[in-house]
């Protein structure tokens, strides 16, 4: 069932249309985003800078879902310095 759902989602990933810059430049908005403390609007967030910079919103969405309920305890120790 999960690797059944990882090939979906490679597939999906694999299948996105555009530029590659825009594709590219796309994810990176959306990993920006999901590193901000903005946890609750990350997707939305996504969405907003990519149409601000007109590049792909649903490669903005994926680089958003990067911190989910099960990594986001982890990447948000990473990123936030001890004892603040």
């Amino acid at each position: 069932m999960i690797k059944k759902n990882i090939g979906l989602f490679v597939e999906k990933v694999r299948k996105l249309d555009g530029d590659p810059h825009d594709v590219a430049f796309g994810k990176a908005i959306g990993v920006f985003v999901a590193m901000s403390p903005t946890i609750f609007f990350h997707t939305i967030l996504a969405i907003a800078l990519a149409v601000l910079f007109k590049t792909s919103k649903p490669a903005a969405i994926i680089g958003a879902w990067v911190s989910n309920p099960v990594t986001i305890v982890f990447l948000k120790n990473q990123i936030h310095p001890k004892g603040y």
